[in-house]
This record gives C-alpha cells, sequence and structure tokens, in this order.
C-alpha cells in the first residue's frame, strides 16, 4: 500500500503541495530538505551547518516513515557551489559512516529556495523481504527449449531436400520425450551416413 506522509514531528510542514515522504513496495522517497527551525524559518550557515541540519530532518522524516539511516539508499544533493563540495563531505561520511555509504548525485544550483546553500532530498529502500506487509514471490523464467546439435547438423542442406520434394523431418513433442524421424532414402538424401530413425530423451 502507497503511503504518504505529509506530517512529521519535529519537522517544519511543507511550503510547497507536496508530501514528506512517500513509500510504497519497500522503497521511500523523501522531499528535498533545506535548513530549516522548527517553525519553517531558514536558519542560515555555513555549508557544514546547513548540511548537518538538513540531514536531521530528512532522517527525522524517513523514521517516522519507517526507515533508518543504514536504509538510505540514494542522496541527492543541490550546492549553490560546487566548490562546497569538500566541507559537505565531512558532513556525509559522519551521517553514513565510513562504509556502506549510499550512491548520490550532486548539482551546482544557481539559487534554491529560502536563499538556502544546501538541499538533500534521499531515497530509501528495505531490504528483500523486510517490507512491511508484503508478500515476497521468487520469480524463475520458464525453460527455454533449445535445438540440440544433431538437430541443426546440415540444417541448409535438409531445407534445400525439402524443398526438392526428397525428404521430410518431423519433430513430434512428447511431455517427456521427443521423437525426430527423418524419412529419406540414402540414394534420395545423398547422406548415407545418416540414420533413417533417431529418437533421444529430452528433459
Amino acid at each position: 500500500m502507497r503511503q504518504y506522509l505529509g506530517h512529521c514531528e519535529g519537522v517544519p510542514e511543507p511550503t510547497s503541495p507536496i508530501s514528506h515522504a512517500v513509500a510504497t513496495g519497500g522503497l521511500c522517497w523523501i522531499s528535498g530538505q533545506h535548513a530549516l527551525d522548527e517553525y519553517g524559518r531558514y536558519r542560515r550557515g555555513t555549508v557544514r551547518e546547513e548540511a548537518t541540519r538538513c540531514f536531521e530532518l530528512l532522517l527525522k522524516v524517513a523514521r517516522a516513515a519507517g526507515f533508518d539511516a543504514k536504509e538510505i539508499v540514494f542522496v541527492d544533493v543541490a550546492l549553490t557551489k560546487l566548490s562546497d563540495i569538500a566541507e559537505f563531505n565531512e558532513v556525509y561520511v559522519e551521517v553514513f559512516g565510513p562504509e556502506e555509504r549510499p550512491a548520490r548525485a550532486i548539482i551546482a544550483a544557481t539559487e534554491l529556495a529560502f536563499g538556502a546553500r544546501v538541499k538533500v532530498a534521499a531515497v530509501a529502500a528495505h531490504d528483500r523481504g523486510q517490507a512491511s506487509g508484503e508478500q515476497q514471490v521468487e520469480c524463475t523464467a520458464p525453460p527455454v527449449a533449445t535445438e540440440s546439435a544433431f538437430q541443426r547438423a546440415d540444417s541448409a542442406d535438409e531445407a534445400r531436400n525439402l524443398r526438392d520434394g526428397k525428404g521430410t523431418r518431423r519433430i513430434h513433442r512428447r511431455p517427456k520425450q521427443v521423437a525426430l524421424v527423418r524419412r529419406a532414402s540414402e540414394e534420395e538424401s545423398g547422406y548415407p551416413h545418416r540414420q533413417p530413425l533417431a529418437r533421444f530423451e529430452g528433459p
């Protein structure tokens, strides 16, 4: 079931007609967060300060939707200056640790809402089988029928014989076996080494 998170304790209400997050199928898309206080007022600061606040709000939304920091798999970042990436990275490592960090994309924005310097959005995902209320179904591809090397042998010559009316080849399929029947005399087919009848077991 798709869930929309419109209110989150400790997170200011969106100023746009959006949800804080939408969760479905074990995935959660979290809207972009800016460095706002609990009343929705922009808290201007350094890139480190703004990034720290963005992640504080983002993780609150994630937890309210039933996800934690280790389940965030992708982070979308907007900075007004790409020269601030190094400072932003310091906060990124503090939030997610030295290993198993989320994938990420960073863009340079000429302007962000509220005059902010940083905006952070994310996608979180439950591990397989942990999605609440969902049934995991194993899907396997159906077996693919393939011709044996014996059936493929000299196919061009056989096709020519069929067009000339000098021979026929019929394949009879049964649940547990395939019978390959070739009707051609040695004189007609020109292949004295072939067996007139061959039968082999299939899967």
